[in-house]
């Protein structure tokens, strides 16, 4: 009988050990965020809350990885974008195909990679949502939730001033980092690590007394998104790829400085919003194929330089107006 109880508590000692193991499945999963530089803008463009992420996904694993990577948002999101920022994707502003899935707390923004990700390799990619309709004028209020759905290293908050918005707060505070060209005052919040389950919250009020959103979106170029709503811009999608390239600098040069406990200041500069119409899709015919390829052409004379802005957009428009 004594042996039999010896035995039996061996047994359960043995199977939690094996269950704390460093490198078990459920403790260490394959994908981790290095590095998320996060811009909320309440009012930036529409009446919603416009957020930004710069996330540097990495392969902590010994095998290369092909499933699927996920990422937490507020539910509720709209016009859902998912960029790869990879050295393969240079000068390509495909969108990926992303799903949503609803977590109760959360929802996922789920998606696969084009191609598998390297072991011990990172994996940049641009994403971005609005969300938080925050409508009319008076005081307003409202609290960023980041959730991690992985271990976090390091991240940085950066919340946009609504232009013409008083009374300012933040909680935590932010730190004053920069006001940007359009006018913004940006504040930002370094974090330290964070745990697979361990959500950030940001508390943000103001007042306003416009209505109006601080920028007020190009009527030209215009497409819908997820939502139904129109948001977003060719010119904006236009710079977006030098915008986050400059951004994936950025988290190079921090991931090889993770002894210092900050984010490089530059990561205040936030990428330019994306275009919603830039869905991947392939090509259904010879026509589509040359059109996309005009497109491409003309977009990295823009991005060397070689055209002006201006330019482009007469360019693209013939462009369209022939593919018709």
């Amino acid at each position: 009988m004594v042996r039999r109880l010896v035995i039996s508590l061996l047994v359960i000692v043995l199977t939690l050990s094996i269950s704390v193991v460093p490198g078990y499945a459920e403790v260490n999963p394959p994908l981790k965020i290095s590095l998320i530089a996060t811009h909320v803008m309440p009012e930036y463009d529409t009446t919603d809350v416009l957020v930004i992420h710069g996330i540097n996904f990495m392969n902590n694993s010994p095998n290369d990885y092909s499933g699927e990577v996920r990422f937490a948002v507020p539910k509720g999101t709209t016009n859902n974008i998912v960029v790869e920022n990879t050295p393969e994707s240079k000068g390509n502003d495909s969108h990926l195909s992303v799903k949503v899935e609803d977590k109760g707390e959360h929802a996922e923004l789920v998606w696969n990679p084009t191609k598998p990700i390297k072991a011990n390799e990172s994996y940049p990619v641009h994403l971005e949502y609005y969300y938080n309709s925050l409508p009319g004028t008076g005081q307003k209020e409202f609290t960023y939730t980041l959730f991690p759905i992985s271990d976090i290293d390091q991240a940085q908050v950066n919340v946009y001033q609504p232009l013409k918005a008083t009374e300012f707060k933040m909680e935590p505070e932010g730190k004053f980092a920069q006001k940007d060209s359009e006018g913004f005052n940006i504040y930002s919040i370094n974090t330290a690590s964070l745990r697979k389950g361990q959500n950030y919250n940001v508390k943000i009020s103001y007042n306003k007394t416009d209505a109006e959103p601080s920028i007020k979106a190009p009527t030209s170029f215009q497409t819908t998104g997820s939502s139904g709503k129109e948001k977003g811009s060719l010119s904006s999608a236009a710079v977006l790829f030098p915008m986050v390239g400059m951004l994936a600098l950025v988290i190079l040069i921090a991931i090889k400085s993770f002894n210092t406990p900050s984010v490089d200041v530059d990561s205040t500069r936030r990428p330019k919003k994306s275009n919603p119409g830039n869905l991947e899709k392939k090509p259904s015919s010879k026509a589509e194929s040359s059109f996309a390829q005009e497109k491409r052409k003309l977009r990295q004379k823009l991005l060397d330089g070689e055209i002006s802005e201006e330019t482009y957009r007469e360019i693209l428009a013939d462009i369209e107006q022939d593919y018709k």
